[in-house]
């Protein structure tokens, strides 16, 4: 009896069903470590792709706003012709010699503002550059497509000629918010910097709106202005005389009207720079 105890008592330590037991716990323990290791990267992973697919949107609606402007502005140009007609009058007497008498002057003046490729005259406030080929030509401190004022325009030297020398430049500068895409989309708003010097060099800064630091994606580009040199054109004077009055036969005297007409005329034209990182400098 006692030797068939011990008998069982050794059979029962070398046997191995609690073994199978044990590993199987075990087993299930590593495999539910490993799954909460896979699912807390999983999350992790989602969290920040998802962060960068809105970065990628972001950086995209700059880059594309950025290129928009680009495209659409790079070779513009502006032809702005300023035009004098300036018509004398004179009483013409012939005797021994022949004298004029003046008897009234005048001066008729107009202001031809035209973009490349449109039918019809521009107007200020219609488009970004047409606003910038204004003041740089006509200037800035009043409205100079009032035709009370043609005159002094006609006489204006514009901003970029050496002969404006140290004229005074007040910062030019406007502000423009863009949004790139469809209007049912919930969009990433641009901000646009535009600059200008009396040089007529722009500078374009766009960025995402209200961003800055690390999160924020700045890019631009410059406009620089062509040489817009002043066109001077004296025409030659044309007289026409009318009006004879005759004595004995003879012309005693006539009316002479003597007419000239002069122009200056300014084509401005920008040319784009590649885009790139960071805000535009373009000097003062």
């Amino acid at each position: 009896m006692r030797e068939s105890l011990r008998e069982r008592l050794q059979a029962k330590l070398r046997s191995g069903r609690g073994a199978s037991i044990t590993f199987a716990l075990l087993l299930f323990l590593v495999c539910a470590v490993v799954g909460s290791v896979v699912l807390a990267a999983g999350t992790a992973a989602s969290g920040r792709v998802s962060q960068l697919a809105e970065a990628d949107r972001r950086y995209y609606a700059v880059t594309s706003a950025a290129q928009l402007f680009r495209d659409e502005l790079n070779g513009q140009s502006y032809t702005i012709v300023r035009e004098m007609s300036k018509t004398d009058t004179y009483n013409r007497t012939y005797g021994d010699s022949i004298e004029d008498s003046l008897l009234s002057e005048d001066q008729v003046y107009s202001l031809t503002f035209q973009q490349s490729g449109q039918p019809n005259d521009l107007v200020r406030g219609s488009s970004l550059l047409g606003d910038a080929a204004l003041d740089l030509v006509l200037g800035r401190t009043e409205d100079p497509m009032d035709s009370s004022r043609y005159a002094s325009v006609y006489e204006h030297i514009p901003i970029f000629e050496p002969a404006a020398g140290d004229a005074e430049w007040p910062t030019w500068s406007k502000n423009l918010t863009v949004t790139v895409g469809e209007e049912t989309d919930d969009l990433p708003v641009v901000l646009v910097e535009v600059t200008m010097n009396k040089q007529g060099t722009m500078g374009f800064t766009y960025k995402n709106k209200e961003e800055s630091g690390e999160g924020a994606f700045v890019l631009s580009f410059t406009l620089t202005l062509n040489d817009p040199g002043t066109k001077v054109y004296e025409g030659n004077e044309v007289e026409t005389e009318d009006n004879f009055v005759y004595n004995d036969g003879k012309i005693e005297h006539s009316k002479v009207t003597k007419t000239k007409v002069s122009s200056k005329t300014n084509e401005l034209m920008w040319t784009a720079s590649e885009i790139r990182n960071g805000a535009a400098e373009i000097g003062s």
